[in-house]
């Protein structure tokens, strides 16, 4: 029988031997804390179940290690505990009660056989239980459910396959195909909230793209992403080289790329080579880029799974479009406000915050834009075309210039040629260099005359002219026309006799 090696701590051994002290209480740990134990992992999320009382266990254990205690559903008496050790490393312990009080029922109840093995930490040996056989299923790679009816007993187990699969490096097995589609229908009953968080763990992870097509190849992305079901098979016209759900999964992979590269200085090896010129380009920025993509939108959610959400939707206004045949080349003048508005209806049914969808809509509307950027018109034109784009995608800009290479990737793919890719490096560092190096002067620049005294110096009333004097004012800050507060009087006196005349 195979025995559990825990990687112990000092602070695990405290918890471990209070658990241990427990009377009249036999507790076991399961799931992916075994799983990821017996591959090598460390884990910080630990799930007990108690055959007693779970939340009184929770609760002593809380009080022992001067813990954080939550009840996470009074109904079942499912609890957490959210510990740090002598490093301040942050470890969650949850406990629920043994599923009718038999350990190898509890098991069986679960999702996949490799979440389904436990030790009971009440024996003095380390043993592992082990009735699915999901140590042999770890061995040979094989994503295997629990049970026949494991996805009619959570349908959005379907969801979590993918992400899984990915993950572990599994092949899933022809017994997880033909139980997810004949319990597609079920996945209809669950909450979009549920649906959402489980989708967004695969935006969290690596490799997105591999688990986008796992979905697709298991009839789950049509009732969960519909909007972008349609690009499959969807033949957009040159000079695309793959139809639209292929360059959907191919725009991912380099948003991926990039990402990973900000984040772990880790570089793609499998992408075009081209990718070498984006990481150059990032080098320039890397310390900016870090600091921005540490910081969330929201607690639930990175930044890195919303970029990377964007990514996948960046294309879905395509099939509601009408493709307008220009010279040798098709274009979908209106698939970015389409897509946009697409997206926008999708993620409200997910419940995303406000300020998702907002920052969400910004990055697909404006994700074309930075193509138009006219590098040989004049210096003062090319400000003025940054600050209205900046202005267009807000806080997602840095990002959307990123993505723009990321789309020119996807787009040509090997037939790319040399003009062209420059072109497009030249737009994203005058881009970033705005951003990042002249953010105060060109992308968010400060009127040298405020609201109130423009009011005091030119006699003017609160209203639409006002405002709209302001915005130009921005505009010819932006574009270096005005450079201090006294040509900025002398501006506005100038913009004021103009709107006389």
């Amino acid at each position: 029988m195979m025995q559990l090696k825990l990687q112990e701590t000092a602070f695990l051994r405290t918890v471990l031997d209070f658990l241990l002290s427990l009377e009249d209480t036999r507790i076991f740990l399961v799931g992916g804390a075994v799983r990821d134990v017996l591959l090598g992992k460390t884990s910080h999320d630990l799930d007990f179940v108690v055959e007693g009382d779970a939340l009184t266990s929770a609760r002593k254990l809380a009080n022992h290690i001067n813990g954080a205690f939550y009840i996470l559903d009074s109904s079942r008496n499912y609890a957490r505990v959210i510990g740090h050790d002598e490093e301040d490393i942050r470890t969650i312990f949850d406990f629920a009660p043994l599923y009718q009080n038999d350990i190898h029922a509890d098991l069986q109840s679960r999702d996949f056989t490799i979440n389904a093995i436990a030790w009971e930490i009440s024996l003095k040996n380390e043993d592992l239980i082990d009735p699915l056989h999901g140590i042999k299923d770890l061995e040979k790679s094989i994503l295997r459910p629990c049970s026949d009816y494991s996805f009619i007993a959570d349908p959005v187990r379907m969801i979590r396959a993918a992400r899984f699969a990915v993950e572990y490096k599994m092949e899933v097995s022809e017994s997880v195909r033909d139980q997810v589609h004949a319990s597609l229908s079920k996945l209809a009953e669950v909450s979009e909230e549920r649906k959402r968080d489980e989708l967004f763990k695969i935006f969290e992870n690596h490799n997105v793209a591999d688990a986008l097509e796992i979905l697709h190849n298991l009839n789950v992305l049509e009732l969960v992403f519909p909007e972008v079901q349609k690009l499959v098979d969807f033949r957009q016209g040159n000079p695309h080289q793959f139809d639209g759900w292929k360059h959907t999964l191919q725009a991912v992979r380099y948003c991926e790329a990039m990402l990973n590269y900000i984040d772990t200085d880790e570089k793609n090896k499998q992408l075009l080579p081209l990718m070498e010129d984006i990481y150059r380009l990032l080098d320039g920025y890397s310390d900016d880029f870090k600091q921005t993509l540490h910081v969330s939108i929201t607690v639930e959610r990175t930044l890195r799974s919303l970029i990377l959400f964007a990514a996948f939707y960046h294309d879905v206004g395509k099939p509601l479009d009408i493709g307008e045949k220009v010279g040798n080349r098709v274009r979908y003048s209106h698939h970015s406000e389409l897509g946009a508005k697409a997206a926008e209806s999708r993620v409200k049914r997910m419940a995303l915050s406000k300020s998702e969808i907002q920052w969400l809509k910004c990055f697909i509307s404006t994700h074309m834009l930075l193509h138009d950027l006219n590098t040989t018109a004049s210096e003062a034109e090319q400000r003025i075309f940054l600050y209205h784009f900046y202005r267009a995608a807000q806080q997602a800009s840095p990002f959307v210039v990123l993505f723009s290479l990321a789309d020119l990737l996807a787009t040509y793919d090997d037939t790319m040629k040399s003009e062209r890719w420059q072109m497009g490096l030249i737009r994203c560092e005058k881009a970033l260099n705005g951003w990042f190096r002249q953010y105060n002067s060109l992308a968010a620049p400060e009127p040298f005359l405020n609201g109130q005294e423009l009011q005091i110096e030119f006699n003017l009333k609160p209203g639409k002219r006002l405002g709209a004097l302001l915005d130009d004012l921005r505009e010819a800050q932006a574009s270096g026309e005005v450079t201090s507060k006294q040509q900025a009087c002398e501006w506005v006196s100038a913009w004021i006799q103009k709107m006389k005349e």
